[in-house]
């Protein structure tokens, strides 16, 4: 699986919301072994402009907490 390169927290600054709940997992190339996490509807991500909407299933994003996780696209609607 393809993964976007690794970016600067600061350079993901385009704003989406959850449309549904949904989950963050920290690495999509090790699908037995990884962290993941919960991200209710409503809640804040913010994407790279480069990568918005943009390559695998997984989408990397920052979170509320200032890490960089990934995501799935399709649940979230750009603010």
């Amino acid at each position: 699986m393809a993964q976007q390169p690794p970016s600067n927290i600061e350079e993901f600054t385009v704003a989406y919301k959850a449309l549904v709940d949904t989950e963050w997992i920290d690495n999509p190339a090790n699908p037995t072994d990884h962290l993941k996490g919960f991200i209710g509807q409503g809640e804040r991500i913010w994407l790279h402009p480069d990568h918005s909407g943009i390559g695998p299933l997984w989408q990397q994003a920052r979170l509320v907490d200032k890490t960089l996780r990934y995501i799935h696209f399709h649940d979230f609607k750009k603010q």
